[in-house]
């Protein structure tokens, strides 16, 4: 499963806000840490997780725009339509988004970062042992595999379907 790959495509664009939050409540941890009631060093601990958070966030967004500058434009455009959403709609004219060969290029796509992550020192053991830990990491996994599941659940249905309806031709054709 590319699930991890998918799961840093969605947050990529979001990893400075995301990162600005961090700072944000480090901070805040830190003034409020005087009427804290727990233990000096819980309260240091807790706020270097933050920070060792940031710095993955950070190194995971550097490693994601290394990987991303091996594809060409026409590559990312595919990128931009399925996991960035940050262009507008005049941006894809002319995008078949449709299309069996859009759905085939968005897995070769896929494949091919999952390869150029891999050559910045990310892979799937590497995602969960560092990133997995996030709560918000962890939500967008396991809402990408839900999507996933359903898709498959649907397409089996879709298949089963189309199969009665090839009996029922078959039956109707026999019987002429």
């Amino acid at each position: 499963m590319k699930d991890y790959a998918k799961a840093i495509l969605y947050i990529y664009h979001g990893i400075d806000g995301v990162v600005s939050q961090i700072d944000d409540l480090v901070l805040r941890r830190a003034l409020a840490s005087f009427s804290d009631s727990t233990s000096c060093e819980k309260q240091a601990e807790r706020i270097i997780g933050y920070i060792e958070q940031k710095k993955l966030l950070l190194a995971l967004r550097c490693k994601t725009e290394a990987a991303l500058s091996s594809f060409t434009e026409e590559e990312v455009k595919y990128f931009e339509y399925k996991y960035f959403k940050r262009k507008p709609a005049d941006y894809f004219v002319g995008f078949d988004a449709a299309g069996r060969n859009y759905f085939r290029k968005q897995i070769r796509l896929l494949e091919k970062f999952c390869f150029a992550l891999a050559r910045q020192g990310i892979d799937e053991e590497s995602f969960r042992r560092d990133y997995l830990p996030m709560e918000f990491i962890r939500d967008l996994v396991r809402r990408i595999r839900r999507s996933e599941e359903k898709a498959a659940e649907l397409g089996r249905a879709r298949a089963a379907a189309a199969k009665r309806e090839e009996k029922k031709v078959q039956r109707y054709s026999l019987s002429l």
